[in-house]
């Protein structure tokens, strides 16, 4: 988005935060987006489905992948609950349905589970895999002694998220 907008790297990860779109079908005709190009004073206004010409591609890019993977890991069709998307942009309007599409399976959105304290703060899929990582080193950690390679990934991973949400306020 960066190249095809003008626009630097930060600028482009807040537009497609904010804006971005993978189907035109879920924007309006008229819709627009303030963009504020390098070198440029003030922001121009682009129409919003041009934001889907860069995305969708890319989008399709990565879940050909995906099933390239599927298919070397032999599980194409014996996925019946189909697949579950994590990651900020399963948010975006259009990706289970693009996912659905490219991959000919169902989609969904992953969210943290059996989760407590901060489920406010926690309870999107931006933070599924890293949620579901903690997780797991926990479980591995109540399961067997811990070897000081475990300790030592969960203390980093611990230290992460206590940074996190220091910075946040909730520390």
């Amino acid at each position: 988005m960066a190249y095809g907008l003008q626009v630097n790297e930060d600028e482009a990860e807040k537009i497609k935060l904010k804006y971005g779109c993978i189907t035109p079908q879920f924007i309006l005709d008229d819709e627009t987006v303030p963009v504020l190009q390098i070198g440029k004073g003030a922001p121009r206004q682009l129409p919003r489905k041009t934001l889907c010409v860069i995305i969708e591609p890319r989008m399709e890019e990565l879940f050909e992948m995906a099933l390239k993977e599927i298919e070397k890991s032999g599980t194409k069709g014996k996925l019946p609950g189909g697949i579950i998307l994590s990651g900020g942009g399963s948010l975006m309007p259009g990706t289970l349905e693009c996912a659905m599409r490219v991959l000919g399976m169902r989609a969904r959105q992953g969210k943290p589970e059996h989760v407590s304290g901060l489920v406010d703060f926690v309870n999107s899929p931006i933070y599924a895999t890293a949620v579901g990582l903690v997780q797991y080193g926990i479980k591995q950690k109540t399961q067997e002694p811990p070897s000081r390679h475990s300790r030592g990934l969960l203390d980093s991973i611990s230290k992460f998220f206590s940074g996190i949400l220091s910075r946040l306020g909730f520390g």
